[in-house]
């Protein structure tokens, strides 16, 4: 499976809605998209932590919904929501 490293994240109302990595060609890439690039297995998206490394992103569910977050057996909260903003 092909790795993607998220540097950035597009935010609305406290939702991620879009993961970037400028310079990359895939950069950015919609919430709808990483979903369906995630549950298929086509590629993995992940956060590079200074103290931590690689730490993957998962499709989450609350309710019915389906939102983006960092696996929470690595980190304690969601850490896209710390990543700057992506334009």
């Amino acid at each position: 499976m092909i790795e993607r490293e998220v540097t950035y994240t597009r935010k609305l109302n406290g939702d991620i809605i879009a993961f970037c990595n400028p310079g990359m060609d895939w950069s950015p890439v919609s919430k709808e998209m990483a979903i369906v690039h995630i549950n298929f297995g086509i590629y993995q998206y992940y956060v590079n932590l200074p103290y931590k490394g690689k730490v993957k992103i998962m499709v989450l569910s609350k309710s019915e919904d389906e939102y983006l977050g960092t696996d929470p057996e690595e980190t304690d909260y969601n850490v896209l929501e710390d990543l700057p903003d992506c334009f």
